[in-house]
């Protein structure tokens, strides 16, 4: 194992001995994996028949392991139901990919239909309002390929809002929230982390919508040494506290080699955010995989104790696990 990824597992998991524990939630999931058999691939499933695609079970479970950890054992994720669905994803449209426009799409990395799944298609199929609304399942995992047309993640549900992806229309019927999250097995688990990253900065975005100054630890959380000079904390999924680029553009900054003065490491005392700046860079974050590094990094500071402070748990996970837990009031959660 790399030595700076060992350090870093060795950190988390000593934080989670330490901190002061919430009860842990249980989640159960459907998970939808898309592997069509191509004829001229060997008819294999897709993620074995192209050199260098993950398993998507593999990435799975250690995405499971990863929240949990990130989580300080909060978020506890079981997969209640696995399908395999050997054909493309129904799109926009009605249409499908065939094997060969799949292939020419891939070869060309460019898609040939419209870049949108018929969600409403899976929904129905896979009568996910139902186990909704019954319980039987929490959320939806769709694990799929390039040019599927997915989002990272879409929220349904009374009362949904945007969560890295249009609002899933006409699913109130489910009675709760609830998220379908969009990955795809040709790449990696620091990209998994990377869906969740922006599933929680839009529902933490919604949490604080309202709030302004001190009342606002959402904004402070963020803040980078470009747009905060001297006040940098822990910054974005995008962006670390060291970024040379604004958070207002599509770059992704966790590669960054500087060093700033950052107080990422007082959020790991949440409430208690007292405490001096440090020198911080890449080496806060670099184990094995940056985006990985990063990601966990990043996931691992969020606040994860029991009370409130300004109207809103001291547990972020509770709104980032279950949006239903967001009040439709904005400013105002419980």
């Amino acid at each position: 194992m790399d030595f700076q990824l060992w350090i870093h597992k060795l950190a988390a998991l000593i934080q989670e001995m330490l901190s002061v524990r919430v009860s842990p939630v249980n989640r159960k999931v459907l998970a939808v994996t898309y592997a069509p058999r191509l004829p001229s691939l060997g008819n294999k499933p897709l993620f074995e028949a192209i050199s260098g695609w993950n398993r998507p079970d593999i990435l799975m479970n250690k995405y499971i392991e990863d929240i949990r950890s990130t989580s300080y054992g909060y978020a506890k994720y079981t997969i209640s139901e696995n399908v395999i669905v050997s054909d493309f994803i129904p799109m926009a449209g009605g249409q499908r990919y065939t094997p060969d426009l799949f292939l020419a799409a891939l070869s060309d990395h460019q898609p040939k239909m419209e870049d949108r799944a018929d969600y409403d298609a899976i929904l129905n199929q896979f009568q996910v309002l139902d186990k909704i609304r019954s319980g039987s399942i929490d959320e939806v995992w769709i694990m799929a390929y390039p040019f599927g047309g997915l989002r990272e993640s879409r929220m349904g549900g009374p009362g949904a809002f945007f969560c890295n992806g249009e609002v899933l229309e006409n699913t109130s019927s489910a009675g709760r929230r609830f998220i379908v999250m969009g990955f795809n097995y040709e790449r990696g688990n620091g990209e998994m982390l990377e869906n969740f990253g922006h599933r929680a900065e839009n529902i933490l975005n919604q949490v604080y919508a309202g709030k302004t100054g001190d009342t606002n630890l959402w904004e402070r959380f963020t803040r980078i040494e470009l747009d905060h000079p001297g006040q940098a904390e822990v910054g974005t999924i995008h962006h670390g506290p060291n970024a040379l680029l604004s958070p207002d553009r599509d770059d992704h900054q966790w590669a960054e080699t500087r060093t700033v003065l950052s107080r990422h490491r007082t959020w790991y005392n949440f409430p208690n955010l007292s405490g001096e700046s440090e020198p911080t860079s890449i080496a806060a974050w670099k184990a094995g995989d940056i985006t990985w590094g990063h990601h966990s990094w990043w996931l691992h500071h969020f606040p994860h104790v029991p009370g409130q402070t300004a109207g809103v748990s001291n547990n972020w996970w509770k709104y980032i696990i279950d949006p239903d837990q967001v009040s439709n009031s904005k400013g105002k959660n419980e």
